[in-house]
């Protein structure tokens, strides 16, 4: 792979993302010659990546489509969870326990 010179533009926000959680800094992202999903898969197949990934160059993305992550309360998408809709009992079904020999778990049956 050839050294691609530095341009000064590559320092330039291009765009600004909203914050995910209160008091947290907003994503920022940057001019730069290739994507970030580029320079990771570079990175990931073991090739010389343009610079060092950062965790600015992505976003977390779990949707609510998967009624686990709102059994969890970790929906990260654009529109957050409602408090109401946070929680509830998707993980374990009724008479199938995760562990049959766990503390919470006295006298189930696998």
């Amino acid at each position: 792979m050839n050294k691609t010179p530095f341009d000064p533009s590559e320092t330039v926000s291009t765009l600004t993302y909203p914050a995910l959680f209160p008091n947290s800094p907003a994503a920022i992202k940057y001019n730069t010659p290739i994507p970030p999903k580029e320079n990771y898969r570079a990175l990931f197949n073991r090739q010389m990546p343009m610079w060092i990934p950062v965790p600015g160059d992505r976003m977390m993305f779990i949707p609510r489509i998967d009624p686990d992550n709102i059994a969890r309360a970790i929906v990260m998408e654009a529109n957050p969870l409602a408090p109401e809709e946070r929680g509830g009992n998707l993980l374990i079904r009724n008479g199938h326990p995760l562990y049959t020999d766990s503390l919470y778990c006295q006298g189930c049956t696998a």
